[in-house]
């Protein structure tokens, strides 16, 4: 019992450790040579043993060693039969077992050593056993045992018990290293608890069901209540597993408490196994009851040592909880009496602190508001000490324009954050701003900043002094005006693009006119000379010259985006697979054709024929900038121009779109050709390759279709053009049929009011209409047109130029007409057609337009066509 007891004081001692306050000395007990070591705190199972453990240790083992050598020569002396040994043994010799497993596997939830957990099941399986055998003893709860026993299944249960724990010992010091097999979660911990406690449970239901139903299959070890050789072979082969288990114990160090207390333990189970099983002579003598002692003792020793533990640390864990409340009460004493010290303290300072309060609250406020004011400011402003040069201030504007956080840049000079040569201009603008007599300096540089690349700023300076009139800060209020800048920039581009679209507009109305002029009267011509073969050859030469010089407008009107489009649902696929074919054979084989081509991609709204010509223009523009071949990429897929896009390109309505890219890998472009690509008239090409026409067409084209045109070009790697055009749904798809050409008729009698200021092209016109059969009424402003139309009863057809001298031009003139007679039929006519489009929309189906210049047959084909409409 003195050997239990020292190993209770032993883990009081270490959990004396454990419970130590923060800070507090760790307990230092004798080690092995007499000497104080330090021990860390921790259970029975980690706490190193130390001299006086290893002595007491020793010092049972010796009396239990002369207590099992008195004992052994007398071991087959017969006793009186007592039966109320052997339930009160196993009784408390399962109770023992049980209770010592239930504390080591709560230790193992503590410290999770594998180790720990299989001596935790071997304690657990010995108390079943025990139960188990006391079941199935002959003549304790039946004259032969319950659970089917037969005469020899105590025997082997014996055996079976007395082997299984040595080898739940022998794992746990195989186990046992200076971590104990530390487990890292807590699901490993569960695992490992649930699977060693199973298996112990497994394996007393496999053996007590060997043992009983099974019996037959095990040989017959006693005879009657005497044992057997065969009992003798097989107990001293548990015997030599228990021996085992104890020199394993012995030679896995170093050794914890725990550890020399089963080292006792194994010993008692020698020597229980010796008395009660190979130097007696069977049941009831005295090796039968000494061994069981043995047994028992055994059993207690761990238990013993973990309950007294258990008691230390709750005797230790009421006295930390005596302490801290003494603690508590003397710390109430003294906050009571230093309250009543800080009471009068704080009445005393109360007015004070009003009064700081107010002015603190007064100054926030007044700090708050001018932060607020400087951090709202949509420029940088920084501040820098004159002297040092070093930055003081920096709001949040400037930390968005250097790109870094104002952190990086408090504390240095402009040269620790800023590129040497932005450095360089700033501290120059400093001195000139503290030098200058002006209250502030202007600037406007390039800065370098770290996220947006170069940006151009807007800079005001100005120098604060001190007390004394010296400067002592300087103030830098920069405003970013790149996108002001960019902004002007492409305002300027706009309006040079406007001015020559109203140019080249103007231009070509004129141009149309005269041109009507001369187709008009080589068809008079023609008509008149019809026998003069040669003549009709020459008059057809020149109409084509006057057609090509019609073709020339065309493209200009296309640029100045008033050319008439015949729009309609295209698949634009399809179309640049149709046009592919057309480009292999012009284009020349030295030019490879790749098609990237989106299926999935929907129809858009566009005039084919001119989508056509624009994409024959670029395919054409990049063989010339492949002199040497090369190849063409012409790719389609989905888009969306975001809003974003939309700020930088004023035009762009922000949506979706459909993409064409058509790609070369030709020379590229410069900016400073990119910039003038788009002009009519310009061109890179040599003379008499280009009329300079091809891209400016494109460029309009795109526009008036509601679309976007973007180039991208590096010099010597190629050009890539993205066309943007919008799909179905965008937009009002309405394709215009032309009706098959009509033969002139001689026979009508219709009557036409012609409205036309130039003369020449008048009389022209009224020829024609007249070789056509109609009666013509002539005028050239609209003021007398309506003058005719007033006096006239019956005029069948309006034939009205656009732009006509005076306050009312030609639309003017078709809307006063319809409001007169709603019926009435009118057809416009232009070498401006595109001038008022919205308003010829706006006047109805009534009314048609023929631009200028148009021959003989298609004047006559459109009469007929409005007066049968």
């Amino acid at each position: 019992m003195s050997a239990e007891v020292h190993v209770a004081d032993r883990a009081a001692s270490a959990y004396a450790d454990t419970a130590a306050p923060a800070g507090g000395a760790v307990a230092s007990l004798p080690d092995e040579h007499g000497i104080g070591a330090s021990h860390e705190p921790g259970f029975l199972s980690t706490t190193p043993a130390g001299w006086w453990d290893r002595r007491l240790a020793i010092t049972v083992l010796v009396v239990s060693g002369l207590i099992f050598a008195c004992t052994a020569p007398f071991a087959r002396l017969p006793l009186a039969r007592v039966p109320a040994f052997i339930p009160s043994y196993e009784a408390a010799l399962a109770i023992n077992d049980l209770i010592t497993a239930v504390l080591l596997f709560g230790q193992f939830a503590k410290v999770r050593s594998r180790a720990l957990c299989v001596l935790a099941s071997g304690y657990l399986f010995t108390a079943l056993m025990a139960v188990t055998h006391a079941l199935t003893f002959p003549g304790l709860f039946s004259p032969t045992g319950l659970l089917g026993a037969g005469p020899d299944t105590t025997a082997w249960l014996y055996v079976f018990w007395h082997g299984g724990f040595p080898l739940a010992v022998s794992g746990y010091a195989l186990l046992k290293d200076r971590t104990g097999g530390t487990l890292r979660s807590e699901q490993s911990v569960t695992v490992t608890f649930w699977s060693t406690a199973v298996t112990a449970i497994g394996a007393v239901i496999v053996l007590a069901l060997l043992a009983t139903a099974g019996k037959d299959l095990l040989p017959a070890i006693m005879a009657g209540n005497r044992n057997t050789i065969s009992l003798t072979v097989a107990v001293t082969s548990v015997w030599l597993l228990s021996m085992i288990a104890l020199a394993l114990m012995w030679h896995r160090r170093p050794h914890s408490v725990l550890d020399l207390w089963l080292i006792v333990v194994m010993f008692a189970w020698l020597c229980d196994v010796a008395l009660s099983a190979i130097l007696n002579g069977g049941r009831f003598d005295l090796g039968f009851y000494a061994g069981r002692i043995y047994g028992l003792l055994a059993a207690s020793f761990v238990l013993g040592a973990l309950l007294l533990e258990t008691n230390w640390l709750h005797d230790r864990l009421f006295a930390a909880r005596a302490e801290l409340a003494k603690r508590a009460r003397d710390l109430e004493i003294r906050v009571r009496e230093r309250t009543k010290e800080l009471r009068q303290s704080n009445e005393s300072l109360k007015l004070e602190i009003e009064e700081r309060q107010q002015t603190e609250e007064e100054l926030r406020r007044t700090r708050a508001f001018l932060d607020v004011i400087v951090e709202a400011l949509p420029a940088m402003l920084l501040v820098k000490d004159s002297t040092s040069g070093k930055c003081v201030y920096l709001n949040r504007a400037g930390e968005e324009l250097l790109g870094c956080d104002r952190a990086e840049v408090l504390g240095k000079s402009v040269r620790e954050v800023l590129h040497s040569r932005d450095a360089d201009l700033l501290e120059l603008q400093d001195e000139r701003a503290l030098a200058s007599d002006k209250p502030y300096e202007i600037f406007e540089s390039t800065l370098h900043t770290q996220t947006r690349g170069p940006r151009l700023v807007r800079t005001k300076k100005l120098p604060v002094p001190d007390e004394r009139g010296k400067p002592k800060y300087v103030i830098a209020f920069s405003e970013d005006v790149t996108d002001q800048r960019q902004i002007e920039e492409q305002l300027r581009h706009a309006q040079k693009m406007e001015a020559l679209g109203q140019l080249t507009g103007g231009l070509a109305h004129d141009f149309n006119n005269l041109l009507a002029i001369i187709i008009g009267n080589l068809d008079v011509l023609a008509e008149l000379r019809r026998s003069d073969a040669e003549l009709v050859d020459l008059v057809e030469g020149a109409v084509g010259a006057a057609l090509s010089g019609s073709e020339l407008t065309r493209r200009l009107l296309a640029f100045a985006r008033r050319q008439p489009l015949q729009p309609g649902q295209v698949d634009l696929n399809d179309l640049i697979e149709e046009i592919t074919a057309l480009l292999g054979r012009t284009l020349g084989q030295d030019i490879e054709i790749k098609l990237a081509l989106d299926r999935s991609i929907p129809a858009v709204v566009v005039d084919r024929i001119q989508l056509e010509t624009t994409i024959a223009n670029l395919a054409n523009n990049a063989r010339d900038a492949m002199p040497g071949g090369g190849r063409l990429l012409i790719a389609t897929r989905t888009a969306y121009l975001d809003a974003d896009y939309a700020s930088n390109h004023p035009e762009v309505v922000p949506g979706d779109y459909v993409a064409i890219e058509v790609s070369d890998t030709g020379e590229g472009m410069t900016a400073d050709v990119l910039a003038r690509i788009f002009e009519p008239f310009f061109t890179t090409k040599s003379p008499g390759k280009g009329t300079g026409l091809g891209l400016s067409m494109v460029f309009g084209f795109i526009k008036q279709s509601g679309g976007h045109i973007n180039v991208y070009s590096e010099p010597g790697r190629g050009t890539t053009f993205r066309l943007y055009l919008r799909p179905v749904g965008h937009g009002e798809a309405t394709a215009a049929v032309e009706a098959p050409p009509l033969q002139p008729a001689t026979d009508s009698h219709e009557t036409i009011l012609v409205v036309e200021d130039n003369g020449k092209l008048r009389e022209i016109v009224v020829k024609q209409l007249h070789g056509l059969g109609f009666r013509v009424l002539e005028v050239d402003n609209a003021k007398s047109a309506l003058d005719i139309l007033a006096l006239q009863n019956k005029i069948d057809l309006l034939f009205t130029d656009i732009v006509l001298p005076g306050d009312m031009d030609g639309c003017a003139l078709a809307r006063e007409v319809i409001a007169r007679s709603p019926h009435s039929k009118v057809l416009l006519t232009s070498g401006f057609p595109g001038a008022r489009l919205t308003d010829l929309q706006a006047l109805g189906t009534n009314v048609r337009l023929l631009s200028k210049p148009y021959r003989r047959e298609d004047l006559a084909r459109t009469v007929h066509e409005v007066l049968r409409d």
